[in-house]
């Protein structure tokens, strides 16, 4: 968090629209009888003032965005001077109504991007997941348990290069004209709560009854217990001119842009 906290503190970078970020923070209970959950959205910005331009985060089949900031014209066509932005948690409705988490269950979660400004774009969304326990990352419990079904190939490349064991980086392929959408870049979602990848810690209770009888058993306490797992989702946006230089200033990574105006990594 403290890496994304710092966007807000950086230099505005040419071409940058902003950024998104939606957290999910979810409780695992040893035994996966029940899940608590707690959600925190926050959204972080960077970019210019071109005020044209505006981007937005849909959820499932909600047709308001999780997500958004766009820039606000008056009704001439003259700058206002300020930013509509908004958010609210993203998997509200991951477990249904009535139901309980379940470890190893694939849950329907799609995200992908419209762009509610007034000028086509380049959109670029990072997912991330990761665990956390009493606000610290568990460097020892996998991401790989956080399993994201992801669209890659349907119209948003990976970068590799970019991506880590926490990180994927997809950039869509091409122009979002104003008023669409992109296809879904997060398709589902499944929490592996694997002992084989959390193994317990083992420990002995000794104690007498009433009868002075000893008795003693052993107790499991798993590293996932009282964890929480998390999912981030940030997008950002860059103008359509001269957008390999504003891609490769922003985002730092190389691309090739077709007479289409087709998007492709040079690596």
């Amino acid at each position: 968090m403290n890496r994304l906290k710092k966007i807000m503190l950086s230099p505005w970078t040419s071409g940058v629209l902003f950024a998104l970020a939606a957290v999910l923070l979810l409780t695992g209970v040893i035994g996966g009888a029940r899940a608590a959950m707690s959600d925190q959205t926050q959204v972080y910005v960077s970019g210019t003032s071109l005020y044209s331009i505006g981007v937005s985060m849909y959820e499932n089949d909600d047709p308001n965005p999780v997500a958004f900031r766009n820039y606000v014209v008056n009704e001439d066509g003259t700058a206002n001077g300020t930013w509509s932005v908004g958010s609210r948690p993203l998997l509200q409705n991951m477990v249904a109504e009535g139901k309980t988490f379940s470890s190893g269950t694939l849950y329907d979660e799609k995200l992908y991007v419209g762009n509610t400004g007034n000028i086509d774009e380049y959109v670029r969304v990072t997912l991330y997941h990761y665990w956390l326990k009493d606000g610290k990352k568990i460097q020892s419990m996998s991401p790989d348990m956080i399993k994201l079904v992801t669209a890659e190939g349907s119209g948003w490349l990976l970068d590799k290069q970019a991506s880590t064991e926490e990180r994927m980086v997809f950039y869509y392929s091409s122009i979002l004209p104003v008023g669409a959408t992109t296809e879904p870049v997060l398709k589902g979602i499944t929490v592996n709560l694997d002992e084989q990848k959390a193994k317990p810690v083992v420990t002995t209770e000794t104690w007498k009854d009433s009868n002075n009888v000893i008795h003693t058993r052993r107790v499991y306490a798993y590293e996932f217990d009282g964890s929480i797992f998390c999912l981030e989702a940030e997008v950002d946006a860059v103008q359509t001119h001269n957008a390999a230089a504003a891609i490769r200033s922003a985002w730092g990574a190389v691309v090739s842009v077709s007479e289409s105006g087709g998007l492709s990594l040079a690596h």
